[in-house]
């Protein structure tokens, strides 16, 4: 993929229409939604708007969470997704500058309408993938000089050269980034070919599960055990999760599981009945993992209605 390139206005990124801020939850915290493009493409039909968005931490609003976008578009497309755009649209990377600018956009739209801002992390969750994009140490460096806050990377884990060397470049920046990088690997299916099939007609390569196992063995010794990855399952009707499959390539003392319901789109998929994850959220404690965290579906209702 190409590198998107800027033009000398005051921001890399052109803002398309006025933000959104939304309620997010039933205790009045806000979140905003802005969607941008870089200047050349906006008009574009092809050119998937990129989102970034300022969400409350929590329901008490002890905190921000800057989520930022470092592709445009993206080339996995992964079924999971709700608002994936398609093999037609325009694919880039983005540069440093536009990643901060993402924020500082933020930043400047949230004070306009009297946000009381206290960042608390900045998550690469949407909008590609950061491990894709060969700038990605420039990325950290320069979101980090901006904002020097904790960093969660969420990554389906392409298995790709240039993963492997961000990879590597990723690990030399945490050894000295004290706030610290978290690890969120959407697994999607404990199947190893449900995994694969999670791709909407790309022929990128995942990760397989031994390889995700020696990542994990990787981030907790990098945190000397003190941090493990996070496994995300985003759940449809039919989704293929059973602990069992997995419990011995990724133990317990090595991943924390989050089920995430999945909402429902123009897919046509339905996500799982509530009681349904209630039952698998138990399979994983039943199975030794700890505090498996489940996102109700109004929070995912919430948080989408943030992604348009």
């Amino acid at each position: 993929m190409d590198t998107l390139h800027t033009h000398g206005n005051d921001y890399s990124l052109q803002l398309l229409g006025p933000p959104d801020d939304s309620d997010y939850d039933s205790n009045g915290n806000k979140a905003l939604r802005i969607s941008v493009l870089p200047h050349e493409f906006a008009g574009n039909a092809k050119a998937h708007p990129i989102v970034a968005r300022l969400l409350p931490r929590d329901r008490q609003g002890s905190g921000h969470i800057f989520e930022v976008s470092p592709q445009l578009g993206c080339i996995i497309g992964c079924k999971f997704c709700s608002h994936s755009p398609g093999k037609e649209d325009l694919h880039g990377n983005l540069t440093p500058e536009q990643v901060v600018d993402q924020i500082r956009i933020l930043e400047k739209e949230a004070m306009q309408r009297d946000f009381q801002i206290n960042p608390y992390k900045i998550n690469f969750t949407d909008g590609g993938e950061l491990l894709l994009n060969p700038h990605c140490p420039d990325i950290l460096a320069e979101v980090s000089r901006h904002l020097r806050r904790k960093i969660k990377i969420s990554t389906v884990l392409p298995d790709l050269p240039i993963t492997r060397r961000n990879l590597d470049t990723t690990f030399d920046f945490m050894k000295n980034y004290e706030p610290g990088i978290s690890w969120q690997i959407s697994l999607a299916s404990t199947n190893e070919q449900g995994r694969q099939e999670q791709r909407r007609g790309s022929s990128v390569p995942l990760y397989s599960m031994e390889k995700i196992r020696d990542l994990c063995e990787r981030i907790k010794q990098a945190y000397e055990g003190t941090r493990r990855a996070t496994l995300t399952f985003t759940l449809t009707d039919n989704s293929d999760c059973d602990p069992r499959e997995i419990i011995d390539v990724l133990p317990p003392d090595l991943v924390q599981p989050r089920l995430h319901p999945f909402k429902e789109n123009r897919t046509g998929q339905r996500t799982m009945p509530t009681e349904k994850i209630e039952e698998l959220r138990q399979a994983f404690g039943q199975a030794g993992y700890r505090n498996t965290a489940v996102d109700s579906l109004d929070e995912t209702e919430a948080l989408e209605l943030t992604k348009g």
